[in-house]
């Protein structure tokens, strides 16, 4: 007698049935491995910039980049145009100030390729700066409230004095090991302790848009409405993740804190 050779139905249920758990299995192995994968890319941009940074230091006598208020610079992430002209210079390349996360939202084109782009919103409106994808913690007039405090503001590449806005109010001095210079962007409209998504870190409105279309700014690597952590150029040169973590006011059990003035956006880190 002729043999059938093909599947039965049950025998098939089985094989989905196997090929269902194997995928459940393996999509989240998956998935970690591309979220390590982008935090790998964006500590690698992190560790560009920071050469690029020590390098415009080097030939300015020891000197960080100022936000200076002439060039329209008001965001965390705005950069006077000649500081990103002399970083790209010294080796840097656009696509290395934007963080891989913001993908898709926020592709090549929106980030810095097109006339239209976050790179050159700046100059579209008649300013000397550019919207780059991570946060500079450098000096400048912060008048306006979007600006970094100016305790967490840097004028050396080296250890300095900050002031201190606690009681005895004695300036401290950092320490580069410790002292962050470059941060991964996460902003929000909100700042409540400890921080939700009802803070809104995925859509922050401002004047960024592209043919009429409004496109809200996003923090890096979310996670369910917060940012899972961030990557951290400090002043000695390494990098390195720290997870978000806004729980508390006290600085001991709440490192993740917001650095900007007394309005929105609030940028953390």
């Amino acid at each position: 007698m002729k043999r059938n050779s093909a599947f039965t139905l049950i025998e098939l249920l089985v094989v989905i049935a196997i090929i269902a758990i194997l995928a459940a299995l393996l999509l989240p192995a998956l998935a970690a491995a591309k979220e390590r994968a982008i935090r790998a890319v964006c500590q690698n941009n992190e560790r560009q910039l920071y050469l690029s940074v020590d390098m415009y230091s080097i030939d300015n006598n020891g000197k960080l980049p100022v936000l200076t208020p002439g060039s329209g610079a008001s965001w965390a992430w705005d950069i006077p145009w000649p500081v990103t002209t002399a970083m790209l210079a010294s080796g840097c390349e656009k696509k290395t100030f934007y963080c891989p996360s913001t993908a898709p939202k926020f592709t090549d084109n929106l980030n810095f390729q097109n006339q239209d782009s976050l790179w050159n919103f700046g100059t579209n409106i008649g300013r000397a700066f550019n919207i780059v994808g991570y946060s500079f913690a450098f000096s400048g007039n912060p008048a306006n409230a979007s600006k970094l405090a100016v305790t967490n503001q840097n004028t050396i590449i080296g250890a300095e004095n900050h002031p201190n806005p606690v009681w005895p109010f004695t300036p401290y001095r950092d320490q580069v090991s410790t002292r962050v210079l470059i941060a991964d962007v996460m902003l929000s409209t909100g700042a409540s302790l400890p921080a939700t998504p009802g803070d809104n870190f995925g859509s922050v409105g401002g004047g960024f848009s592209v043919n009429g279309r409004q496109y809200p700014h996003l923090s890096a690597h979310l996670q369910d409405g917060l940012p899972a952590g961030g990557n951290y150029a400090y002043k000695d040169g390494h990098v390195q993740w720290q997870k978000f973590s806004a729980s508390s006011a006290t600085a001991k059990q709440n490192p993740t804190q917001v650095r900007t003035g007394g309005n929105t956006p609030y940028f953390w880190w």
